[in-house]
């Protein structure tokens, strides 16, 4: 089944004015289908460098290849030929026109010099994440420009079952997962996973053995949404502290985990400073993890974790094509008191989201938004505590209890 992406406006709006687009994300969320329906649409070539033949051509004759083709040309995972990166500048240099090269990479491409360095500057950039759920029931919410509106009146939702969370957790975002039964997602993550740890890995580094990879992976499953600890996973795998950053660096840059900074209005006050880190599916948490849907169903540790880990990457796959321009973080003071997600648009103004589980939001619930709205002060738009409910409540000035459904319809 196709289903429709929402960034797709944007990046048609971008090739009308930029002659590079990257469309980045990792393996196996969609990029090549949304690339050949662009192809299809506009009469563009596609090449795709997963081709070994047309990679070895990128690789040994690059100014070649690139004028076999007559621009606009996709080219489908770019950062396996990094040799492509002057030739293609040198040519945006001589004619300077929108639309000559859409890119997509699975992993980051501008982690490799080549690339970074020609590039930049010359392209608009863009993410695809995971299918969300709004793509999946094909409704296409705005939420978020809603929460910073100042005349916003909300509506009423659905409630969120919880039999159907614990199944759209365990399924997650990737397309070709929707419609795997429970044993073949099983064996499908790990394939991808493989894939991810065994060859695209390659193209980002030249160490070749990175025995300890697939365990951190593991250890950062169990540990989504928490702050991130590099000392105390150092410990844990029992490898350097500078070991498991570049390990870091390196999922992150094939767009495995994703990092939340902490955000702070003045960098003199007693706020915490480090990062949350979540893995970029639940699905794929659920394969690291060994869980399935009777655990779930008892385990609430990890099923609290899960559901936020799910909650802030939809939120932030609806950041990747709203309207508004929005920066995502953590608020964390030192003594604890916390804001699941800071959202903040080019105003400086912010909407602060706390992620709740239960059905029943109480008063205590909006302790880390009310300290939030008073450190924010006259910025401080809106905050919420998102839940399965299907109340939209009120619990003091610009806070209000709302409901998870909010962010798919």
């Amino acid at each position: 089944m196709t289903y429709p992406r929402f960034l797709k406006e944007k990046i048609l709006k971008a090739l009308d004015v930029s002659p590079i687009v990257l469309l980045t994300g990792g393996r196996q969320t969609g990029k090549t289908t949304l690339m050949r329906e662009l192809a299809k649409e506009k009469g563009y070539d596609f090449i795709s460098l997963d081709n070994l033949r047309y990679l070895s051509a990128a690789r040994e004759d690059p100014i070649g290849m690139l004028e076999q083709f007559t621009a606009p040309i996709i080219i489908d995972e770019v950062q396996r030929a990094p040799e492509l990166a002057l030739p293609m500048k040198m040519k945006v240099d001589e004619e300077r026109k929108p639309a000559m090269y859409l890119l997509t990479g699975s992993s980051n491409p501008l982690v490799a010099p080549k690339l970074n360095d020609s590039l930049a500057g010359r392209m608009f950039i863009f993410h695809l994440w995971p299918l969300s759920q709004a793509e999946l029931r094909q409704s296409k919410p705005d939420v978020l420009e809603m929460l910073f509106a100042k005349d916003w009146c909300p509506q009423k939702y659905i409630r969120w079952e919880h039999a159907e969370m614990i199944e759209t957790l365990l399924k997650g975002g990737y397309p070709t997962v929707q419609n795997l039964a429970y044993d073949m997602r099983e064996e499908w993550f790990s394939q991808h996973l493989r894939t991810l740890l065994e060859r695209d890995i390659q193209d980002l580094t030249h160490i070749r053995k990175l025995l300890e990879l697939p365990n951190l992976l593991r250890l950062l499953a169990d540990r989504t949404s928490a702050l991130m600890n590099v000392s105390e996973l150092a410990r844990t795998l029992q490898i350097p502290v500078s070991t498991v950053t570049v390990y870091l660096s390196l999922l992150e840059a094939l767009f495995l985990v994703v990092r939340q900074p902490a955000w702070h209005k003045n960098m003199t006050k007693k706020m915490a400073k480090a990062p949350k880190m979540y893995l970029v599916d639940t699905a794929m948490i659920a394969y690291l993890v060994g869980a399935d849907a009777r655990r779930l169903s008892h385990d609430l540790h990890l099923l609290g974790r899960m559901f936020e880990t799910f909650i802030v990457l939809e939120i932030l796959k609806l950041m990747s094509w709203c309207s508004i321009r929005l920066q995502s973080y953590h608020f964390r003071t030192a003594s604890g008191i916390e804001v699941d997600m800071v959202l903040e648009n080019r105003s400086g103004e912010i909407v602060g989201i706390e992620i709740k589980m239960s059905e029943t939001v109480r008063g205590e619930d909006f302790k880390g938004l009310r300290t939030l709205q008073q450190e924010v002060g006259s910025n401080f738009v809106r905050g919420v505590v998102l839940y399965p409910g299907s109340d939209v409540v009120a619990f003091g000035e610009n806070l209000y209890a709302l409901p998870v459904m909010a962010l798919f319809v």
